[in-house]
């Protein structure tokens, strides 16, 4: 067998859950047992992640065979399948396979020599019924108690997950306030915090950070003062809402406390009480903080003034700096017990007093006796420093011996124990206090030199180092403890930065000052629970030297739109689930907002953000030199996949270059997408860098030595991972590249991009033997995008397929015998060489390194081509970031499949594509994907906008069919979710049941912008994919010309019209430009998950709706016509004409149709 993959710890972590999934599943396991089994398998999958990147049961199925438990682990590829018996656990079968391989239970029973019963871990731990889980009540401090102590218990994360959202739910409540006032309930309060403070040692605090961060924040508020800055908001809410509704002033109070607390907050707050009591007050903004009738009647109010007294009395404090210094140090009181009690209730001073006075002095040999156990269990109570630990306890056997001798030594025993107590309390310290503790007193020091961007530096410099200084989890509180301090921090780095934001009112805006920030708080989110690698990416480009005015607009835009997305993902499911938690809508707005009021590091990065654009776009003219050129970048740093250290270095050193500035939106994503362990194929990544430089123009030759090399580095990567010896342009084992564009900022279809390079007739014949299909539909791609790229000739407008599909009587491609899609391939060579490009073709197809050499100068001139410039324009994006270049190994998925395809066939031998644009939110708060596949094809059928929607599947038809496949979906969706900071597109394919991730990216949002639907519109003259929008009725446009003839016209604007409709055959990447300036799209091809449809979805500032795949519709030209089923023609439409389509169901209508308002 082959080495194991798992060093000496780790393999001591799988054996212990060998032995519980045994207890609980080859045995009759009760389901206490199972329980515990799950959470074993949640934190040593978390273990072994940070070292292996991957690590998990495979497909989350052990079986239960004749002799044992057969338990097979996936280790990034390292396949180890264990058998488990009651004496212990044997490792029977190590393979290594490349990464992403499906993994049956066929292949499970060969390797383990017997098929057995199989146990579906997956179900227990990710599947869940909310219907038939029982209402979840918390009324009552005992009723939180209980419900965490059920969240301590169970080994589902999604039960996990749906448990947290009530409790989030109810403790954000303003109902809850102050339900732990009543001096009786103290004891449960502490209750609740023991079950906390278990929580925080099991599986799921570190894996949902975010709803665990708002529980320590809000029951430390249970157990202890309620925090100063809640009670502002509270009674600011409380004076606008409940005591002087429709007050201009103290509307303006609460916005400001809310979202941009400072001085000028304190200033009014202070003016309206001066106001108060004598009519007059100093307000920052006469002209508009004028009181009115209903500021007049509360005047002599005696409640409305001790409201409006506190008010200002707590702003003081909190933009003061002896409230957060107080709270500091009381925190720091705190730690220093609870670390000196061991996880005990009494420190070790008590406990050494109590053997002082009450054993050693009264020579009571008993009480010293039990006093040193005492002491003795503090030794065992945390993983203290082993030496540290040992000397304690050799010194306290010491001196149980002396006590138990005779005479009764009080002098030497008290001396040795004080020695003894005070060298271990040293240690104690030394290891886990003194560190964060000076760090915390040099934090104060900023605070009272006013130095409030140093001292908000200074906490997250901290926050980043917290565990590193004391450790993390060494005894029994200091999790919580650690959290608590953490919220505490981010508080005070809020109120430091309102007081900064206060300063740029009164003295100006630092701008690079501001930028900082705003990277900074960025990288505090991992703290918060709030993760977005984006966010982060984004927030780096800001502190690049060399960014100019026009390119800090783009990322401030950028930013903005990023935190929406990560806003709407944290808050969707609260707002999805609202009836089931029992919340009306205006109280799940309630609680809402008292979430989201509390993320102060993102609330903080996009205040600061909103500051920088509206300086820079005010100054821009001033600003025009700001930055230029590549600041010192190597222009040839090329990155490689597959080189695991250096990406994990680039990824991880907060000091590094934004990558995805340096490689591209789909470079960075790939990189990401490594460095995570997801399953990708091999690639390079030319930097964004070189052309910015102009050296692709500048140093061709010194490009194309670079490119070969690296192809080089490529070739002898891919043998060392996957064996072979692939070789580019070799018959025998030949290597295809992929060769695509990606900008900084998603640019979908405007670059080029060249698939199946490497391709020549003598590959195409060498494939052919095993798959004649596949070889000469490979070629025909490669042709067509190449000619594409090259020389932008356009093969597919030839509809050369479509022609033999006719011929030969098929609906379908894959239905074409191999040597019709050879007759293709040769068409496809004899169309170029009549277009004049001949001799070019022919030295291509003899040279696989200059069909690669030349997709690279295609992508890098695709940049400056029209239709990307016209998109760049249209998106507002500087001319200045150019493109990154992906040289990547083809994943093809476009081989023949040899079954039908159909639940139960062999996963392992599929090969498909497949788009997953977005998910969606159902009502039990689980997230499900959408999107498209199609077996036997490639990426560019999905997206290209070429292809029939008739012929793809819905991906979630993978769950029957492919059910092993969408697990692994599944799982790849989520942690890309976690890791972005948003919802994710995902673009996949499977080569012979090996799956691979090729793209990834932030996936865009809907805007609804007062969505409509028809009243009684009759039935469809065609129906389609509902992409986005809703009802909408338009004046129809087949090219740029219509357009720009009919805005002009007065027809655009006619009753019962609602703008330009563009209706297309083929929603190409090249008409993207042309689509983004209309008002809705119609196309006859395409889905979901094409260019057209992700581009569509980017529009956020109009209402826009489209329906794609709309097999009833035919293009010809100038106009359109509707068929049936026959063919036979129902509607002809031409320009000017009116079609009115439905962008959520997809439904299409020749005609005005009447429309009706959608609440």
């Amino acid at each position: 067998m082959s080495r194991s993959a798992y060093d000496g710890d780790e393999l001591a972590q799988i054996e212990t859950l060998n032995r519980k999934l045994f207890d609980a599943w080859f045995e009759t396991g009760c389901d206490q047992e199972r329980r515990s089994a799950l959470r074993c398998y949640l934190r040593t999958m978390s273990l072994l992640h940070r070292r292996l990147r991957m690590f998990e049961v495979v497909n989350h199925r052990v079986f239960r065979g004749r002799n044992g438990l057969i338990v097979p682990y996936d280790a990034h590829g390292a396949l180890s399948v264990y058998r488990v018996q009651h004496d212990g656990s044997e490792c029977i079968a190590r393979l290594r396979m490349p990464n992403g391989t499906l993994v049956t239970d066929a292949m499970i029973a060969d390797l383990a020599g017997e098929t057995g019963e199989p146990v579906d871990l997956e179900r227990a731990i990710y599947d869940l019924d909310i219907e038939s889980l029982p209402a979840v009540q918390v009324t009552r401090l005992r009723d939180l108690a209980d419900v965490l102590m059920q969240l301590n218990a169970c080994g589902s994360r999604h039960e996990a997950v749906y448990l947290l959202r009530f409790l989030v739910a109810r403790l954000c409540s303003p109902s809850y306030r102050g339900v732990a006032k009543s001096k009786n309930l103290r004891p449960e309060a502490l209750n609740v915090r023991n079950e906390l403070v278990a929580f925080m040692n099991g599986p799921f605090a570190s894996r949902l950070r975010l709803p665990t961060r708002i529980l320590v924040r809000e029951v430390s508020g249970l157990v202890s003062q309620p925090k100063r800055i809640d009670e502002v908001w509270q009674d600011t809410i409380d004076l606008a809402e409940v005591h002087v509704r429709g007050s201009t002033i103290c509307n303006e109070i609460r916005r400001s406390t809310h979202h941009a607390m400072g001085r000028q907050t304190l200033a009014l707050a202070q003016a309206y009480l001066d106001w108060l009591d004598s009519g007059a007050g100093e307000f920052p903004h006469p002209e508009r903080e004028v009181p009115v009738a209903v500021d007049e009647e509360v005047r002599g109010d005696p409640r409305v003034r001790a409201l409006v007294v506190r008010i200002v009395a707590n702003l003081e404090l909190l933009l003061g700096s002896s409230e957060i210094a107080d709270r500091l140090r009381e925190w720091q009181d705190l730690y220093e017990r609870e670390l000196l009690g061991c996880g005990t209730d009494d420190t070790l001073d008590e406990e050494l007093e109590s053997l002082l006075e009450r054993g050693i002095r009264d020579e009571n040999r008993w009480v010293a006796q039990r006093r040193l156990r005492n002491l003795d269990a503090k030794a065992l109570g945390g993983a203290w420093d082993a030496g540290l630990r040992e000397d304690f306890r050799t010194a306290l056997a010491a001196l149980q011996e002396r006590v138990a001798a005779e005479p009764f030594d009080r002098v030497t025993a008290g001396s040795e124990a004080r020695s003894a107590v005070a060298a271990f309390r040293s240690g104690l310290f030394r290891d886990h206090r003194d560190a964060l503790f000076a760090r915390l007193d040099h934090l104060l020091t900023f605070v009272g030199q006013d130095e409030q961007f140093e001292a908000f530096r200074e906490s997250c410099s901290l926050r980043q180092e917290l565990e590193a200084l004391v450790g993390d989890g060494v005894f029994r509180n200091q999790r919580y403890l650690l959290h608590q301090l953490d919220c505490l921090l981010e508080e005070f780095g809020f109120l430091a930065l309102r007081n900064v934001a206060s300063g740029y009112l009164d003295s100006g805006v630092d701008l690079e000052q501001c930028l900082r920030i705003v990277f900074l708080c960025a990288g505090n989110l991992v703290r918060d629970g709030l993760y977005s690698r984006e966010l982060w990416d984004l927030s780096a480009m800001l502190v690049i030297p060399t960014r100019t005015a026009s390119e800090l607009l783009d990322v401030l835009e950028q930013i903005q739109r990023n935190y929406h997305r990560l806003v709407f993902r944290v808050s969707e499911a609260y707002e999805v689930m609202a009836e089931h938690l029992g919340y009306s809508e205006d109280e799940m707005r309630a609680v809402l907002a008292n979430f989201q009021r509390t993320m102060h590091d993102l609330n903080s990065l996009v205040h600061f953000s909103d500051i920088a654009r509206a300086f820079i776009a005010e100054r821009r003219e001033q600003l025009l030199g700001l930055g230029s050129g590549a600041g010192g970048v190597d222009p040839w740093d090329f990155v490689h996949l597959s080189h695991v250290p250096d990406i994990a270095r680039r990824v991880e050193d907060p000091e590094a270059p934004s990558l995805q500035a340096r490689y591209g939106g789909k470079g960075s994503g790939l990189i990401h997408i490594a460095y995570l362990g997801i399953p990708t194929r091999d690639a390079f990544v030319v930097p964004t860098v070189l052309p910015r430089m102009n050296l692709h123009v500048a140093a061709p030759d010194r490009l194309d030595q670079e490119l070969m090399r690296h192809i080089a580095i490529l070739e002898n990567d891919i043998a060392a991972s996957e064996g072979g010896n692939l070789r580019l342009g070799d018959p025998r084992n030949p290597l295809l590249l992929a060769v695509r564009g990606g900008s900084v900022f998603s640019m979908p279809g405007m670059l080029a991009t060249v698939v199946f390079a490497g391709m020549t007739q003598e590959v195409a014949e060498s494939l052919a033997l095993e798959d004649e299909w596949y070889a000469w539909d490979s070629f025909r791609r490669f042709l067509a995008s190449y000619a594409a790229a090259a020389w932008h000739f356009d093969l597919e407008e030839l509809d050369l397929v479509e022609k033999a599909k006719r011929r030969h009587g098929v609906s379908l491609k894959i239905d074409l015998p191999g040597a019709v899609m050879r007759e293709v391939t040769e068409a496809s060579k004899a169309a170029i060489r009549e277009a004049g490009h001949g001799r070019e073709l022919d030295a291509v197809l003899q040279d696989a390194g200059l069909q690669v050499r030349n997709a690279v100068r295609a992508v890098h001139a695709s940049w400056d081509a029209d239709r990307a410039r016209r998109y760049r324009a249209i998106k507002h994006l500087s001319e200045g970031w150019h493109t990154a270049v992906i040289v990547q190994q083809m994943a093809s998925g476009n081989r023949s499949n040899e079954e039908e395809m159909r639940a139960g066939m062999d996963e392992s031998r599929i090969s498909l594509t497949g788009v997953i644009p977005h998910t969606r939110m159902a009502s039990d708060g689980v997230r499900r994907f959408t999107g498209d596949v199609k077996f036997s094809a490639c990426g560019d059928d999905l997206v290209g906008g070429l292809t029939a929607a008739l012929s793809f599947e819905p991906v979630q038809e993978l769950q029957a069919q492919a059910p092993m496949l969408e697990r692994k979906l599944n799982h790849i969706g989520a942690r890309l979710r976690r890791y972005l900071g948003s919802d994710a597109e995902i673009e996949f394919t499977v080569e012979r049941g090996i799956l691979s991730i090729l793209q990834t990216r932030s996936a865009e949002v809907e805007h609804h912008h007062n969505l409509r639907t028809f009243v009684d519109s009759g039935d469809p003259d065609g129906q389609g994919i509902g992409i986005c929008g809703g009802a909408f009725r338009g004046i129809v446009a087949f090219d740029e010309q219509d357009v720009e003839q009919l805005r002009k016209s007065p027809e655009a604007a006619a009753e019962g019209v609602d703008g330009i409709l563009l209706v297309l055959e083929n929603p190409v990447p090249d008409e993207i430009p042309l689509i983004l300036s209309v008002d809705g799209l119609l196309a006859s091809r395409g889905g979901s998950t094409s260019h057209a449809a992700v581009a569509v979805h980017g529009i956020d500032e109009k209402p826009f709706s489209a329906v794609l795949g709309v097999a009833e519709l035919h293009v010809r030209g100038s106009a359109a016509e509707f068929v049936d089923a026959d063919g036979t023609v129902l509607h002809t439409v031409h320009r000017g004409d009116v079609v009115s389509i439905h962008g959520q169901n997809g439904a299409v209508f020749v005609g005005r149709r009447e429309i009706r308002s959608v609440q």
